[in-house]
């Protein structure tokens, strides 16, 4: 799973490494425990938010596409084909992504673990107007910080798709 910032290039990534798997969902996702009190991930809506350039430059095939209302990118939604992928997914590593001048994957500290999944996850507004959510909130991330493998994936926009069979080659270890 890819996790991050608007604009951190989750839906980007996804598409560019559509062709190495299925992609599950994009943006909102939900997490669950199955009996064996593994982590899965919920399938969700079947599309990504691409802008025109990228829709063109992976040369993805559209039948035709949807403008996002009211989305500051002019992204459209970009349809794709889930057919062989389960409802729920075993689900072992997640990347943060944030961009930075060169490619490089490591392990976070735990304050930067928390302060990303903390950034990244709905919680109440403002934040402590409602002590039982944000109490529920850090269980869930501590939960998440003890079931999954975490890294932290810098990359620089620039050479935005230069480094995927590096990042295929990690997720395959």
């Amino acid at each position: 799973a890819f996790l991050g910032e608007s604009g951190s290039g989750k839906s980007t990534l996804a598409a560019s490494l559509s062709q190495y798997g299925n992609i599950i969902t994009e943006d909102l996702c939900y997490f669950g425990l199955n009996n064996q009190d593994q982590l899965q991930l919920y399938t969700m809506p079947h599309f990504l938010k691409l802008e025109q350039d990228v829709i063109n430059m992976l040369g993805l095939k559209c039948d035709e596409l949807e403008e996002v209302p009211f989305d500051k990118r002019n992204r459209f939604y970009y349809y794709f084909k889930n057919d062989n992928c389960p409802p729920k997914n075993n689900i072992n590593t997640i990347y943060l992504l944030k961009w930075g001048k060169k490619f490089r994957i490591y392990k976070p500290e735990i304050a930067e673990l928390f302060s990303f999944l903390s950034l990244c996850s709905f919680s109440c507004y403002p934040i402590d107007k409602c002590n039982f959510s944000n109490k529920k909130l850090f269980e869930h991330i501590n939960l998440l910080s003890k079931k999954i493998n975490f890294y932290v994936l810098e990359r620089n926009k620039d050479s935005f798709f230069d480094d995927n069979e590096r990042l295929i080659s990690h997720i395959r270890t």
